[in-house]
């Protein structure tokens, strides 16, 4: 009824090229590999006779390159690597309260975080619009040190609910 779990694993994601540039050959560069340390404890729990499920996990990302875009005020896109961390939880929830009733409600918590760069020393090799987690732009030097990683929700939430309502011909009706 209770399974407690850990893990350690690696990711990798191999290295690329930048494909969008388009204003000169110049901006076709290697995008190095991306690498991902992730730790992660948590629980998985049936309870009440199997109708409550309650799983819950928390996890530590830290990345080593990680493949992003960068989009420049001209209008120019660049694949680059930078490196950051990634903490959360996640909670979920699934109650059976009859034969044909099923709620489910889950909880995402997210604090992700690009690490910084020495920016006053950063320095532009070629096209390549990065020295670390400097980034080169139009509008100047940028440090993405302790902003956000992108596509990332800092919560998120759900709920849903599973209705039989009986059989239609052939098949099941059910309301989700």
């Amino acid at each position: 009824n209770l399974m407690l779990f850990g893990s350690f694993s690696k990711g990798y994601r191999g290295g690329t090229y930048n494909g969008l540039a388009f204003q000169s050959a110049a901006q076709v560069y290697f995008v190095e590999p991306e690498v991902v340390d992730v730790i992660e404890f948590g629980f998985k729990s049936r309870l009440f006779d199997d109708t409550v499920q309650l799983n819950a996990s928390a996890f530590y990302y830290d990345y080593e390159g990680q493949q992003n875009q960068v989009i420049d005020p001209n209008s120019t896109t660049f694949l680059i690597n930078l490196d950051g961390e990634m903490r959360g939880f996640e909670v979920e929830l699934v109650v059976v309260a009859s034969d044909r009733l099923r709620f489910n409600a889950g909880l995402g918590v997210l604090d992700t975080e690009f690490d910084g760069g020495n920016c006053g020393n950063a320095t532009q090799v070629g096209a390549l619009p990065q020295d670390g987690n400097c980034i080169f732009t139009a509008a100047g030097v940028i440090d993405v040190g302790g902003n956000p990683f992108p596509y990332a929700a800092q919560n998120s939430a759900n709920l849903g609910m599973d209705w039989y309502l009986g059989q239609l011909g052939q098949g099941d009706l059910k309301l989700h």
